[in-house]
């Protein structure tokens, strides 16, 4: 894929991934839960599910000017979606992006891509080969991606009204057990967690998870079968901009 000069000073000097900036030794990010087991390389893992993060997955430069760009490039949209048999629009702002032909649909609706733009692009390679690189070499952690993601739902939220309801990303296009990325830009957030009401955790407690700018999160292999996420409203100001990427592997009619 030829790249265009909107990621050129963003990418100029590491041109295959972001790098790694590890916390001091015994210093935990603010906002972590104690319970998350600590790994090599700026890594974290919950204790129980596949659900990685990396805090600092991103240099500042690279989170401020990704941010930046794609927040005043992007075709922001608020389509209407039908919940419980009512039509409302979405309490954010999102486009749908990937590969031509990957098509998705969710919630009555059929979201066509858009063209891939560079940086979106570049940020989904630094992401999966950060994973290859760093996570999937630890040992009993998630496998080796071998190809590039091929669609992207990213989300702008305007402050702490927008929001995202309880879902999964377990719709049958994305085939069985997929993995999910999440980059964020900007606003730090929670993003909350329950048991999914079909598996055998939806008794367990719900949790927070603080998301910072330029934080890398991994729902892995099992995740969406395990778990329901969110985020919440919450009395904060500033944007929040989340790129969550996927493998569609057919696409939706």
């Amino acid at each position: 894929m030829t790249i265009s000069s909107e990621a050129g000073d963003l990418f100029a000097t590491h041109p295959q991934h972001a790098p790694s900036r590890t916390p001091p030794s015994g210093q935990r990010p603010t906002g972590l839960p104690d319970d998350w087991q600590t790994l090599a390389h700026g890594w974290y893992r919950h204790p129980l599910h596949p659900l990685y993060l990396k805090p600092t997955a991103l240099t500042p430069l690279q989170a401020d000017q990704a941010l930046v760009t794609l927040d005043t490039t992007l075709d922001w949209q608020r389509p209407s979606l039908s919940v419980h048999g009512k039509t409302h629009p979405i309490p954010r702002r999102q486009v749908w992006m990937g590969d031509a032909g990957a098509r998705y649909r969710y919630s009555g609706s059929l979201f066509e891509p858009a063209p891939w733009r560079p940086m979106a692009w570049h940020l989904g390679e630094l992401a999966r080969h950060a994973i290859n690189r760093e996570l999937s070499a630890q040992p009993g952690q998630e496998r080796h991606i071998d190809q590039h993601f091929n669609s992207l739902l990213a989300n702008r939220y305007a402050d702490g009204n927008d929001r995202m309801g309880w879902h999964s990303d377990n719709e049958p296009e994305l085939g069985d057990r997929p993995i999910v990325l999440a980059l964020s830009l900007g606003r730090e957030r929670p993003l909350r967690f329950k048991g999914h009401p079909r598996s055998p955790y939806a008794q367990d407690p719900a949790f927070n998870l603080w998301l910072p700018h330029g934080s890398l999160l991994v729902m892995g292999r099992g995740c969406q079968d395990r778990l329901h996420h969110a985020l919440p409203p919450r009395k904060l100001e500033g944007v929040r901009i989340s790129l969550t990427y996927r493998q569609l592997l057919t696409a939706s009619r």
